[in-house]
């Protein structure tokens, strides 16, 4: 949610420069996703994965796999139904957005194995360093 300056109007913000979003966003919407599935300590809450001083960020190993056969049925749905049927708060949600988001974040637990995000498995989180001063982020020790 936004306003506007001008008006106090509300309005859904809209991320319009995906750089912005951080390194590899279908990982950490993955996480979300798989929480209730895990037995880590940290999977019933969000965690801090920035860290300021080192300009790096440490996502701690999760496990996650394929949706198949329901997989293939929410990527053939419309955005409508996709966001009525994922989506705990449909009505404040940009529907575009969000079903383009919520499809790639399928696609990739679909198609990108964990054992290629986490070393020694699954059991060493992903790191990611920020590149100088961009949006820009490696993916350091971590295969994918």
């Amino acid at each position: 949610w936004d306003t506007s300056d001008d008006s106090g109007t509300v309005f859904l913000a809209k991320v319009t420069d995906y750089e912005l979003l951080g390194p590899v966003p279908e990982l950490r919407a993955a996480r979300l996703w798989t929480a209730a599935g895990n037995n880590n300590s940290h999977e019933d809450s969000l965690l801090v994965i920035h860290s300021w001083d080192a300009n790096k960020i440490t996502i701690p190993p999760f496990r996650y796999e394929s949706f198949g056969k329901e997989a293939r049925v929410l990527l053939r749905v419309d955005n409508g139904t996709l966001l009525r049927l994922t989506s705990t708060s449909p009505d404040v949600e940009e529907e575009e957005e969000y079903c383009h988001d919520f499809r790639k974040t399928l696609r990739f637990m679909n198609t990108v194995p964990e054992a290629s995000c986490f070393q020694q498995n699954n059991t060493a989180p992903a790191y990611f360093r920020r590149v100088g001063n961009t949006n820009q982020w490696k993916w350091i020790r971590c295969y994918y």
